[in-house]
Formats: C-alpha cells, sequence, structure tokens
C-alpha cells in the first residue's frame, strides 16, 4: 500500500510595479496553479501599496495559499524561474522596480 504524499501548505507573497501589474500577477498565479504538484488554495484581493527607497511607482501586491508536496528549496527555484519568466526580473539591487 503507498501512502499520500505529504503536502505542505504555504502562503506566497506576490507583487509587481511595472507595465500591467495586475495581469502579470494573475499570470504568475495562472503558471503556479497549473503546475502538477501544487493546488491553489485561495488568494487574496489585489493592494495597492507606496513603494519604499528610490522613487518609483506604487506596487500592487496580494497572495496566494498553496499545498505542494515540493521541498521548500524546489518551491523557491519554481518561484523564481516563474517570475523571471514572466518579467525577467533581475535581483543584484534590493529596492528596484519589478
Amino acid at each position: 500500500m503507498t501512502s499520500a504524499p505529504l503536502l505542505n501548505r504555504a502562503a506566497i507573497a506576490l507583487g509587481a510595479n511595472l507595465g500591467d501589474t495586475i495581469a502579470t500577477l494573475n499570470s504568475a498565479i495562472a503558471v503556479l496553479a497549473q503546475h502538477p504538484t501544487i493546488t491553489l488554495i485561495s488568494r487574496s484581493s489585489w493592494y495597492q501599496t507606496a513603494a519604499i527607497g528610490p522613487p518609483q511607482p506604487d506596487y500592487i501586491n496580494g497572495c496566494i495559499v498553496i499545498e505542494t508536496d515540493l521541498e521548500p528549496q524546489e518551491l523557491l527555484t519554481l518561484l523564481l524561474t516563474t517570475e523571471d519568466q514572466l518579467v525577467g526580473c533581475v535581483r543584484s539591487v534590493g529596492e528596484r522596480e519589478r
């Protein structure tokens, strides 16, 4: 008898402040929800918040809750890869547009 994989629940913060931010964030959620080892449990509303640091546009922020059997490092790699594929984010500077 094979037991079901142990699922981990994770809350993932999402945010963007360049281009069509809501479309980009919705695309990110769609990509993650289509992943074979991720189940989307819930999502928040979108919230506009002022950027901190150098002058830049306000952010649109939200959160999703997922269940997955991915290990934390595997999930982080998937999130960073998804971000890079959607917006080509460069993480060389902390407080910058993305």
